[in-house]
């Protein structure tokens, strides 16, 4: 596969195309990093997975959607909600974990690494398994909005739910996702 450089990926994204090569550019680009540093610094790695999950999810809805058209640099945008994030874990810590978390991040922005296959085939797995144990109420909402990235309304009519309830259906499906994701 050939890399992607972040404005194409910035591109696809605004113009809604959610294809393969930008979920492989979002899982090559922050996942490696994402794990290194949960292990540095003592963060559980299924809790930083799943933050990263999550921010990367908003930062494609918010391109896609036009929210996003600030969003200049996306390595830096992702780098910064994800240090953000993983930052209230460390809060309890002293004052130097800290700023070596903070050095970390900033040597992360120049330098991307990568991950073998298998460990991306077995997240997507083990998201898989989660998924299918989710109650049919809260997974076919969660199907339709991340796998056929439909819109909230395109889910209401599908599902013959209101727009309130596919919006709350999605949210509660990706807590208990993240829980389920947490715990295998």
């Amino acid at each position: 596969m050939l890399a992607m450089h972040e404005n194409e990926v910035i591109r696809l994204l605004s113009s809604g195309q959610h294809t393969q090569a930008v979920y492989d550019w979002f899982y090559q680009n922050f996942y490696p990093p994402t794990v290194g540093l949960a292990r540095r610094f003592g963060i559980p790695v299924s809790d930083a997975v799943t933050i990263l999950t999550e921010i990367t999810a908003d930062t494609m809805l918010k391109i896609g959607s036009g929210a996003g058209s600030a969003i200049v640099q996306l390595r830096g945008y992702v780098y910064g909600a994800l240090r953000n994030r993983m930052y209230t874990y460390l809060r309890t810590r002293d004052r130097q974990r800290i700023e070596a978390f903070d050095a970390a991040f900033r040597e992360l922005a120049e330098m991307p690494s990568e991950e073998p296959d298998d460990a991306k085939e077995a997240m997507i797995a083990r998201l898989y398994r989660c998924l299918e144990k989710l109650p049919p109420g809260l997974r076919d909402p969660l199907r339709l909005r991340y796998l056929d990235e439909c819109e909230y309304e395109e889910i209401s009519s599908r599902l013959n739910i209101t727009l309130r309830s596919a919006v709350v259906f999605v949210s509660r499906g990706m807590i208990k996702l993240r829980d389920c994701m947490s715990n295998t």
